[in-house]
């Protein structure tokens, strides 16, 4: 079984959100180090946060013939970064919304005020 992954977020973000985009870029490499450890063939499209990075990894993964495909959802995303590869692939999807930690330090987040 051939698995394919891709992670989708804003593209916005990234220059208003210092170092978020190599954050999720090493959590999405987590991921993929983690299934790969199952002995399952991978291929990773990486992040796509564009309507084009959508189509050229749609079409990658139809190419690699991908079996299932894992979507780790990073941040909000548009449905244009996400349908075009899901339409292309026709395979199954399991939604990934997964973070580093157990929970939200709320207390810190808290004390952000408004």
């Amino acid at each position: 079984m051939k698995i394919g992954t891709f992670a989708i977020g804003l593209n916005t973000y990234w220059n208003q959100f210092d170092g978020l985009l190599e954050n999720l870029e090493g959590y999405h490499g987590q991921l993929v180090r983690h299934i790969s450890s199952f002995g399952m063939e991978v291929f990773d499209a990486g992040m796509v946060d564009d309507e084009e990075k959508a189509r050229s990894a749609g079409k990658e993964m139809v190419r690699e013939e991908v079996d299932l495909i894992f979507l780790f959802i990073s941040t909000y995303a548009l449905s244009s970064t996400v349908l075009p590869v899901l339409q292309a692939v026709g395979k199954k999807v399991i939604l990934l919304n997964i973070q580093p930690t157990p929970g939200l330090d709320f207390k810190a987040f808290n004390a952000l005020g408004v």
